[in-house]
């Protein structure tokens, strides 16, 4: 009978952590994807962030796209990397 309060309690920290680590891994996993927009309106999603890289004597972000390409955009043709989940629909 003295453990029954016990058990409970270890039962109901299992429960906040389990559901504390599924809400962190769900955080996580939907930051993943950013949009490429280019300078003339062109747009590119990408798998995760891209990473500058010197290609040739030139800078450009390489990434990978949602089908698995590998990509690289010379750095002066894109406007702007924005994470997916900040655009808003239709911008």
């Amino acid at each position: 009978m003295y453990w029954t309060p016990i058990l409970n309690q270890i039962r109901s920290i299992k429960v906040l952590l389990c559901t504390m680590a599924c809400g962190l891994v769900f955080i996580t996993g939907c930051a993943s994807h950013y949009v490429l927009v280019l300078t003339n309106g062109q747009r590119y999603t990408a798998a995760e962030k891209p990473h500058v890289k010197k290609i040739n004597g030139q800078f450009a972000f390489v990434f990978t796209d949602l089908s698995g390409q590998s990509n690289a955009i010379p750095s002066g043709l894109v406007r702007a990397v924005v994470p997916a989940s900040d655009l808003k629909p239709g911008q």
